[in-house]
């Protein structure tokens, strides 16, 4: 129910975000709140796998976002080490600069060569999945006011970039 309920704020989010220009949401969101939310909605899926999903980095992190458009980017994330990854998924915050940096990783083969500059187009996949999650998730990010980028291939490590509070205008 509460993914039912994010995803269509989510929803909601994007289609207002299709009539007026990005801007950062007015919100101070904590970071281990919605990462812990993501872990216990993930771990059970993880288990049964005989994998495991952690939280490394920072704690007591805030940032300026949405906090049903960050759970959904990080869902969406999480959804794809567990399908196409491999090994423990490590969930790692930071600080950069004037952002709150969420990491998403895991020990697997990573992204190849030839799908890497093309992985957040709509409909390319590196395995039987539609292509339209990653997709999805940068143009939220973008919605947001945020960034979502693939930082290394292999492993890859997919980073969420957020406005930190201390730097808005």
């Amino acid at each position: 129910l509460g993914q039912v309920e994010r995803l269509t704020e989510v929803v909601e989010q994007l289609l207002t975000s299709h009539r007026t220009p990005p801007v950062v949401a007015g919100e101070t969101v904590e970071i281990d709140k919605i990462v812990g939310q993501q872990i216990d909605e993930w771990s059970v899926a993880l288990r049964k796998l005989g994998r495991s999903i952690q939280l490394v980095g920072v704690p007591a992190l805030t940032a300026r976002a949405n906090a049903a458009s960050v759970s959904q980017i990080l869902a969406t994330l999480v959804e794809n080490a567990l399908h196409h990854g491999a090994g423990t998924v490590s969930i790692r915050t930071r600080t950069v600069g004037g952002s709150v940096v969420i990491e998403v990783t895991d020990e697997g083969e990573g992204v190849s060569e030839s799908l890497g500059h093309r992985i957040f187009e709509a409909g390319i996949s590196g395995g039987s999945s539609t292509g339209r999650g990653l997709a999805l998730a940068r143009d939220l990010a973008r919605a947001d006011g945020a960034r979502l980028e693939l930082v290394q291939q292999r492993p890859a490590v997919f980073a969420l970039f957020l406005a930190a509070p201390e730097f808005q205008t």
